[in-house]
Parts: structure tokens; C-alpha cells; sequence
């Protein structure tokens, strides 16, 4: 028990080296601030630096304490684009980067990019009443996301080619198949949901963390 881990991510720094002046802060390729999520192929490490609004992205699994990311995506000092996002929760399925917003879409990068600050190839979405996202992951043919907002499961039966295609099918509360209606389930039965925050796949089981 209480085991202390061989290697550490994330250099501490003091506020003072962080925040330099009210309105500008310092973002360190060796620094996260309120990492929320990992994911690896095996052989590169992406991790989320939630609150930096960056993915970091390491091409070796680091052996020593204290790395520096060799790629980071995301641009903090912009608002959400193709190369910006808000809290991203990084996943990978060995092939595709996927970066899942809460209520700002999902980022799909076809391959896990080798350059910083890339463009997402796919961006996906928008709907006819608002923007969707959350935490996404795919078993390699499908994509599954969480909207915790509006308290349902999305699922494209293929991945998404163009930006903005909507979903096949929902997890949920009934709501209007054309998207026209996003507005909050209830959370009854064994249908319903209330803020689900994960999904993971095992390829034949589907797994929503459902925690309101």
C-alpha cells in the first residue's frame, strides 16, 4: 500500500514562476496543471494538461522524472479552433488521437500528430440546437462520447470523415432524432442518465461512469 510511483510527470513550480503578470502565464513542455486524463499506443504517452488547456504529448513512455512533452497540442492563448480546445481529455486507440471536449465537440486527429500545435483533421459536434462534447474514445470503427451536459451517450457507427456529422444513435432520455431538441433527460430508470463523465469499451461491452 501507498506505494510512491518510480517517475513523476509535471515540474512544481511557485505561482510567481507561472503567472507573470495578471494577465500572462508561462506554459512549461514539462509542466500540467490538473491532469485529467492518459492515454498511451504502447510507445508514446498523451497526457491531458486540463487546466493549461493542452495535450501533451511524449514520443517514449519517459523513464525518468520530470519530462519534457515533445509535442504539445492546443494554443491556451487562443479560444476553441482546430488547434485550440478548453480542458481536452486526450484518447488513443494505437492509430487515431481523439481529444473530447465538454460542451465544445470532439478533436479527431487521424494519426497521433508529430508536429505541435496541429490542426485536428475532423471536428465534430455541432448540432441544429448547440454543441455537444465530452469525453470520447473509439474501439477503431466506432466513436462513443459522453455529453455530461446534456446527460446522454453518443455514438458515430463509423469514424467521422467531415466535420459536424451527426451521431447514429443515442444513449438516454428520448429526445428529437433531427437534434432540434438537446434539453437536459431525466434520469430515470434504466435508460435515463445524469452527468455520465467516461465511457470505455472492451470491443463487446460498452461502460458509462453515470455520476450525477
Amino acid at each position: 500500500s501507498y506505494q510512491k510511483p518510480d517517475i513523476k510527470i509535471g515540474v512544481d513550480r511557485l505561482h510567481e514562476q507561472v503567472v507573470i503578470a495578471p494577465d500572462k502565464k508561462i506554459f512549461y513542455p514539462d509542466s500540467v496543471a490538473s491532469p485529467f486524463g492518459v492515454t498511451s499506443d504502447g510507445q508514446k504517452l498523451a497526457v491531458a494538461d486540463t487546466h493549461n488547456d493542452r495535450v501533451l504529448i511524449f514520443n517514449k513512455i519517459p523513464t525518468k522524472s520530470d519530462a519534457k512533452a515533445d509535442i504539445i497540442l492546443g494554443n491556451p492563448e487562443l479560444f476553441v479552433s482546430r488547434d485550440s480546445f478548453t480542458n481536452p481529455i486526450p484518447f488513443t486507440d494505437g492509430k487515431r488521437l481523439i481529444v473530447g471536449v465538454d460542451d465544445y465537440g470532439v478533436f479527431v486527429y487521424n494519426h497521433i500528430p508529430d508536429e505541435s500545435k496541429a490542426n485536428a483533421d475532423v471536428v465534430i459536434g455541432k448540432t441544429p440546437s448547440g454543441v455537444i462534447g465530452g469525453h470520447a474514445i473509439t474501439d477503431g470503427e466506432r466513436l462513443i462520447m459522453v455529453c455530461r451536459g446534456c446527460s446522454r451517450v453518443f455514438i458515430w457507427d463509423k469514424i467521422p470523415e467531415k466535420d459536424h456529422e451527426l451521431p447514429n444513435i443515442y444513449l438516454g432520455s428520448t429526445m428529437n432524432k433531427d437534434f432540434t431538441d438537446l434539453g437536459r433527460g431525466a434520469a430515470q430508470g434504466r435508460t435515463g442518465m445524469n452527468e455520465p463523465n467516461r465511457v470505455a469499451t472492451d470491443g463487446k461491452h460498452l461502460f458509462v461512469s453515470d455520476t450525477g
